[in-house]
């Protein structure tokens, strides 16, 4: 049986789609805010530890990200 450690470092950050710093950034062409439509694209960055507004900086503008 394998043993898991887990430690401060290895916990995800807590972000929120209408993060004043991101929530107004539109997806798409639906002209629609993180805030509105971006649960995926906030989960994703919990997940991978990067901003909602880092990952919009990186090309993730799509609203199939959402």
């Amino acid at each position: 049986m394998a043993n898991i450690t887990r430690n401060q470092s290895s916990k995800m950050g807590k972000f929120h789609q209408d993060d004043p710093n991101w929530g107004h950034l539109e997806l798409g062409t639906a002209r629609k805010t993180i805030a509105e439509i971006g649960c995926t694209l906030t989960c994703i960055g919990m997940c991978i530890r990067q901003t909602p507004k880092t990952m919009w900086n990186s090309g993730f503008k799509n609203e199939s990200v959402n």
